[in-house]
Formats: C-alpha cells, sequence, structure tokens
C-alpha cells in the first residue's frame, strides 16, 4: 500500500510500515519460543534468594557453633580454676574466661555487638554469671553476624544468642548404678582368706558410707542395686498391672546387667 490519499484528501491510517508493526507484535504474543528464559528471568530473584540464604546460613551455623563450643570450654576452665584456686574472686574467674574463650574461638571476628557495631572487649558480647547458681557456670554470648548475600533482600543481620551452663564439679544430682555380682562364685575366699561376696558388701556400705555421709537420705543422690546371677532380680515391679511382662521384662534386664558387668570386668582388668 502507497502513501497516498483518497477522493476527501485524507492519507489512509495504516501504512505499509504500520501493518508490518503490527503483524510483528502478532506474531511476538502468540511466539511461544524463548518461554525457559523468561522463566528463569522471573525465577532468578527466587533462586538468589535460596542459594545467598543456604550460604549465609551455613557461615551462621559455623560462627554459632564456634562461639558455644569456646563458651563450654571457658565455662570449663572456670569451674576447673575455682577448683583448684578457691580464693580467687568472681572478677578474677570471669576476667580468666574471657581470656580462655578469646584464646578458643577462632571466628570471633564475625560476630559484632548487638548494636551492630564492632565490639573492643569480649565482656560485651560474653557473660559469664556465677552468682546466680552457685553450683554451675553459666554463658551467654549476644551478638549479629553481618550476612553476605541476604542483604540483596533487606536481611542484613542474623542474631546470635545462646547460653551454656556447666555443673561444678561435685555439685548437682548424681544418679548411682551398682550392678553386683552375686554369682556362685563370690562364695570363695579372695587372696585375704575373705568370702568375696563379703568384700564386696563392705566395700558397697563403705562407698555409700562416704556418698551419704552422716545422711538417711539425700534428694541430689539416687542408687539403684542390680544384683547379677544367672538373670537379674527385677523384684515385683515386673510383674506389676500395666508392666512389660516379667519373663521379658527379666531377660531384658538380664541382658542389660550382663553387659554393664562385662564393662566393668574389662574396666578393671584394664
Amino acid at each position: 500500500m502507497s502513501n497516498q490519499t483518497d477522493q476527501h484528501g485524507m492519507q489512509p491510517i495504516l501504512t505499509a510500515k504500520h501493518t508490518r508493526g503490527a503483524r510483528l507484535l502478532r506474531k511476538f504474543v502468540s511466539d511461544t519460543h524463548g518461554n525457559i528464559a523468561m522463566m528463569f528471568i522471573l525465577m532468578s530473584s527466587l533462586l538468589f534468594l535460596f542459594v545467598g540464604g543456604s550460604v549465609d546460613y551455613a557461615r551462621y551455623n559455623s560462627v554459632r557453633a564456634d562461639m558455644l563450643a569456646s563458651l563450654d570450654a571457658a565455662s570449663l576452665a572456670i569451674a576447673r580454676m575455682e577448683e583448684l584456686h578457691p580464693n580467687m574472686t568472681d572478677p578474677q574467674l570471669i576476667t580468666y574466661g574471657e581470656k580462655f574463650f578469646a584464646e578458643n574461638a577462632q571466628k570471633e571476628g564475625l560476630i559484632l555487638k548487638p548494636s551492630k557495631t564492632p565490639y573492643s572487649t569480649i565482656s560485651e558480647i560474653v557473660a559469664f554469671d556465677l552468682t546466680s547458681d552457685t553450683t554451675k557456670v553459666k554463658a551467654c554470648i549476644d551478638g549479629t553476624i553481618k550476612t553476605a548475600l541476604l542483604s540483596v533482600v533487606k536481611i542484613d543481620y542474623l542474631d546470635v544468642k545462646q547460653c551454656v551452663g556447666i555443673t561444678k564439679f561435685g555439685a548437682g544430682r548424681i544418679e548411682l548404678a551398682l550392678v553386683l555380682d552375686v554369682t556362685g562364685s563370690m562364695r570363695w575366699n579372695d587372696d585375704n582368706g575373705v568370702k568375696k561376696i563379703t568384700s564386696l558388701k563392705n566395700a558397697v556400705t563403705a562407698m555409700l558410707d562416704v556418698m551419704f555421709d552422716t545422711e538417711t537420705q539425700s534428694d541430689n543422690l539416687k542408687v539403684g542395686v542390680i544384683p547379677f546371677n544367672t538373670h537379674v532380680n527385677a523384684g515385683g515391679a515386673a510383674l506389676a498391672p500395666g508392666r512389660i511382662h516379667g519373663v521379658i521384662s527379666t531377660q531384658i534386664l538380664s541382658i542389660t546387667a550382663l553387659v554393664s558387668f562385662m564393662l566393668m570386668k574389662m574396666a578393671t582388668s584394664t
């Protein structure tokens, strides 16, 4: 079609150039080629979010694990130092713990203060508590980690807040299980001419006297006795209503006691 005027002197609305453009537009709209590229462009932001999130999260877990391991080590060091040097004051023990933490931590340089600014002393991100519970050493870390890739989606920092607690040596509850050999061989005499069963009774009595001292009961001490022969005497508890059948319960306890007894023998021989 040429660019000519009609009988009224008006130019035609569609020229050849316009017609070709419309045809190309219709072809583009109906064309299905290259849809994978378009889908990838649309999904690339989500893919970047997932990949960046996994990288930052792995980095976060690595730093967090290092901080917790260092807190555990520092808390144990404080408890040990307090045992060896009972005259040390709490501030001295805390200072020692902070130095121990700084020496053991490998990634503390990645931690920022909760205000998201660099710290100048360890005490700004780590706190030791020795007073709220005298039987434990409590240590907490409170800081943040700057993200590397998640900042693209406005997640600039990840919080690192964790506490650990260490029970001091000799403190806390004790649960003790005594697996006692009452087989026929215990009727024999030992090297001192005393029956083995008698020596066993004396040894257990002496140990319990030390542990209970002058008390007849203790809320922090629990002792279980498992007499071992060819089987374990589970007592009436195994036959009580609602429990496992007595024979099965006895067999299970016998196997447990046998394994415990063998481990004790191996430990004694070594």
